[in-house]
């Protein structure tokens, strides 16, 4: 799977996410569960959000701190999101 396949992949299932309100972290941890595959880089997580917030799926609506152990920003503050 390329990128932008991988990356496709991951905004579908981001549609399908049962949370409106979310940090990047969380949605990742749910698209693992679900079998979306690892990218070669963490940091393509940065473009799956950024193409969704482009194509109005998610709003930035503030700042939360991450909560996840072995998340590459723990306790540091990320971007909130919400689904439109």
């Amino acid at each position: 799977m390329n990128r932008e396949e991988w990356q496709n992949e991951a905004i579908e299932m981001l549609k399908d996410f049962p949370k409106t309100q979310f940090l990047t972290d969380e949605f990742r941890a749910y698209a693992y569960d679900k079998g979306l595959s690892k990218p070669e880089d963490e940091r393509s997580w940065g473009g799956v959000i950024t193409k969704a917030k482009s194509q109005g799926i998610i709003s930035k609506i503030g700042y939360d701190i991450a909560k996840y152990e072995n998340s590459p920003a723990h306790s540091n503050g990320m971007s909130l999101w919400k689904k439109l």
